[in-house]
């Protein structure tokens, strides 16, 4: 009998994890999280780490696609819903800056 109880008890706590689950990943996608930072923010951390003379050189465009372009995928291949660009790799995004906003 005790056996039973305790089978019991796993599988309510089982469909209450799933029904949460569930719960919020439809709550998700119906509206997405907030991106964790503001371009105009990425842009202002960029350019106080790199050298003056490339920093001036730099518009919010070449900022926006370095940081795109060096970012780690994830998700599905290439630029998606949920992750965006992917995830901000910020040494290689500034050693791109440094290498000058045509790559």
């Amino acid at each position: 009998m005790e056996v039973v109880a305790g089978f019991l008890v796993v599988g309510i706590v089982v469909a209450v994890a799933a029904f949460v689950v569930v719960r919020e990943a439809g709550r998700i996608a119906r509206k997405p999280p907030p991106a964790l930072f503001d371009l105009d923010d990425a842009f202002d951390w960029v350019v106080e780490h790199v050298p003056d003379d490339v920093a001036a050189s730099l518009t919010p465009a070449d900022v926006r696609r370095i940081l795109t372009s060096t970012a780690k995928d994830l998700g599905p291949k290439g630029k998606d819903r949920d992750f965006g660009a992917g995830l901000v790799d910020a040494a290689r995004a500034v050693a791109a800056a440094k290498a000058g906003p045509g790559l």
